[in-house]
Protein backbone atom coordinates (compact mmCIF):
# COMPACT_ATOMS: atom_id res chain seq x y z
CA UNK A 1 0.00 0.00 0.00
CA UNK A 2 1.47 3.64 -0.74
CA UNK A 3 0.92 6.35 2.01
CA UNK A 4 -2.30 7.78 0.19
CA UNK A 5 -4.33 4.05 0.46
CA UNK A 6 -2.79 3.63 4.23
CA UNK A 7 -4.13 7.04 4.74
CA UNK A 8 -7.54 6.73 3.47
CA UNK A 9 -7.62 3.37 5.06
CA UNK A 10 -6.78 4.39 8.57
CA UNK A 11 -9.21 7.56 8.24
CA UNK A 12 -12.01 5.68 6.93
CA UNK A 13 -11.51 3.17 10.34
CA UNK A 14 -10.80 6.25 12.41
CA UNK A 15 -14.06 7.89 11.43
CA UNK A 16 -16.08 4.43 12.16
CA UNK A 17 -13.91 4.06 15.46
CA UNK A 18 -14.70 7.70 16.62
CA UNK A 19 -18.33 8.01 15.87
CA UNK A 20 -18.84 5.99 19.27
CA UNK A 21 -17.61 8.62 21.51
CA UNK A 22 -17.84 12.41 21.09
CA UNK A 23 -15.88 15.05 20.89
CA UNK A 24 -13.97 17.13 23.23
CA UNK A 25 -16.65 19.86 24.24
CA UNK A 26 -14.08 22.98 23.89
CA UNK A 27 -13.46 21.56 20.17
CA UNK A 28 -14.81 23.33 17.00
CA UNK A 29 -15.24 21.62 13.75
CA UNK A 30 -11.85 22.96 12.71
CA UNK A 31 -10.18 21.86 15.78
CA UNK A 32 -12.01 18.26 15.68
CA UNK A 33 -10.69 18.02 11.79
CA UNK A 34 -7.26 19.13 12.81
CA UNK A 35 -7.46 16.53 15.51
CA UNK A 36 -8.23 13.46 12.91
CA UNK A 37 -5.94 14.43 10.49
CA UNK A 38 -3.20 14.55 13.95
CA UNK A 39 -4.79 11.15 14.87
CA UNK A 40 -4.29 9.69 11.42
CA UNK A 41 -0.79 10.66 11.00
CA UNK A 42 0.22 9.43 14.65
CA UNK A 43 -1.36 5.84 13.50
CA UNK A 44 0.32 5.88 9.95
CA UNK A 45 3.73 6.76 11.39
CA UNK A 46 3.39 3.81 13.72
CA UNK A 47 3.06 1.49 11.18
CA UNK A 48 5.90 -0.09 9.41
CA UNK A 49 6.08 0.06 5.26
CA UNK A 50 5.16 -1.93 3.23
CA UNK A 51 2.25 -3.30 4.45
CA UNK A 52 -0.83 -4.98 2.98
CA UNK A 53 -4.41 -4.21 3.21
CA UNK A 54 -5.29 -7.05 5.16
CA UNK A 55 -2.47 -6.26 7.58
CA UNK A 56 -3.22 -2.96 8.17
CA UNK A 57 -6.71 -3.69 9.07
CA UNK A 58 -5.62 -6.49 11.29
CA UNK A 59 -3.72 -3.88 13.52
CA UNK A 60 -6.42 -1.37 12.93
CA UNK A 61 -8.85 -3.92 14.45
CA UNK A 62 -6.47 -4.53 17.37
CA UNK A 63 -6.07 -0.49 17.89
CA UNK A 64 -9.29 -0.64 18.01
CA UNK A 65 -9.76 -3.78 20.99
CA UNK A 66 -6.60 -1.85 22.89
CA UNK A 67 -8.15 1.42 23.33
CA UNK A 68 -11.73 0.43 24.55
CA UNK A 69 -10.52 -1.93 26.91
CA UNK A 70 -8.42 1.51 28.48
CA UNK A 71 -11.05 3.80 27.69
CA UNK A 72 -12.90 4.69 30.58
CA UNK A 73 -15.15 8.02 28.93
CA UNK A 74 -16.91 8.56 26.10
CA UNK A 75 -15.15 11.20 24.60
CA UNK A 76 -11.98 10.80 22.18
CA UNK A 77 -8.95 8.84 23.11
CA UNK A 78 -5.94 10.93 23.28
CA UNK A 79 -3.06 10.61 20.70
CA UNK A 80 -1.15 8.81 23.15
CA UNK A 81 -3.71 6.21 23.40
CA UNK A 82 -3.80 6.01 19.87
CA UNK A 83 -0.04 6.15 19.18
CA UNK A 84 0.62 3.31 22.33
CA UNK A 85 -2.24 0.74 21.27
CA UNK A 86 -0.66 1.01 17.49
CA UNK A 87 2.25 0.49 18.49
CA UNK A 88 1.33 -2.65 20.71
CA UNK A 89 -0.70 -4.19 17.78
CA UNK A 90 1.90 -3.47 15.02
CA UNK A 91 4.27 -5.31 17.80
CA UNK A 92 1.83 -8.03 18.36
CA UNK A 93 1.50 -8.86 13.91
CA UNK A 94 5.15 -8.47 13.39
CA UNK A 95 5.74 -11.05 15.94
CA UNK A 96 3.04 -13.05 13.75
CA UNK A 97 3.95 -12.41 10.81
CA UNK A 98 6.98 -10.76 8.66
CA UNK A 99 5.15 -8.12 6.84
CA UNK A 100 6.78 -8.29 3.90
CA UNK A 101 10.05 -6.14 5.63
CA UNK A 102 12.63 -6.81 4.09
CA UNK A 103 15.67 -7.40 6.72
CA UNK A 104 18.14 -5.29 4.62
CA UNK A 105 17.45 -3.02 1.60
CA UNK A 106 19.53 -2.40 -1.09
CA UNK A 107 20.05 1.10 -2.26
CA UNK A 108 20.06 0.62 -5.83
CA UNK A 109 20.73 4.77 -6.49
CA UNK A 110 23.59 4.66 -4.25
CA UNK A 111 25.21 1.55 -5.02
CA UNK A 112 25.10 2.96 -9.10
CA UNK A 113 25.97 6.52 -7.76
CA UNK A 114 29.59 4.83 -5.98
CA UNK A 115 29.81 2.31 -9.56
CA UNK A 116 29.98 5.70 -11.60
CA UNK A 117 32.16 8.03 -9.64
CA UNK A 118 34.66 4.43 -9.47
CA UNK A 119 34.69 4.44 -13.37
CA UNK A 120 32.80 0.77 -12.75
CA UNK A 121 29.96 -0.30 -15.14
CA UNK A 122 26.94 0.29 -14.64
CA UNK A 123 23.15 -0.94 -15.65
CA UNK A 124 22.09 0.16 -19.22
CA UNK A 125 18.68 1.16 -18.10
CA UNK A 126 20.02 4.70 -15.90
CA UNK A 127 21.86 5.17 -19.50
CA UNK A 128 18.42 4.03 -22.75
CA UNK A 129 15.16 5.01 -20.10
CA UNK A 130 14.83 8.74 -19.62
CA UNK A 131 12.92 7.74 -16.69
CA UNK A 132 15.50 5.88 -14.85
CA UNK A 133 18.24 8.12 -15.80
CA UNK A 134 16.33 11.18 -13.99
CA UNK A 135 15.16 9.39 -10.98
CA UNK A 136 18.87 8.24 -10.57
CA UNK A 137 19.69 12.60 -11.26
CA UNK A 138 16.99 12.97 -9.02
CA UNK A 139 18.28 10.47 -5.84
CA UNK A 140 22.00 11.11 -6.21
CA UNK A 141 24.97 13.43 -6.59
CA UNK A 142 25.45 12.11 -9.95
CA UNK A 143 24.90 14.47 -13.00
CA UNK A 144 24.26 14.26 -16.84
CA UNK A 145 28.33 14.91 -17.30
CA UNK A 146 28.65 12.23 -15.24
CA UNK A 147 27.24 9.97 -17.22
CA UNK A 148 28.35 10.86 -20.59
CA UNK A 149 31.39 8.36 -20.17
CA UNK A 150 28.48 5.61 -20.06
CA UNK A 151 26.70 6.80 -23.24
CA UNK A 152 26.97 5.00 -26.83
CA UNK A 153 27.27 8.19 -29.24
CA UNK A 154 25.96 10.60 -26.70
CA UNK A 155 22.55 9.39 -27.04
CA UNK A 156 19.76 7.76 -25.22
CA UNK A 157 16.28 7.59 -25.11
Amino acid sequence: MNYDERTREIATWLHGFLHRYKPPPEYDIATQKQTLDLFVNDINSRIRSPIKLDQIKSILNKVDSKIRSKQSSRIWPSSKMFIDATVEASNDLAATTTLDVPRATLDTYAITERRIKNGEPISDIYIKSSIMRQKLLDNTNITNEDLKNYEVDNTYL
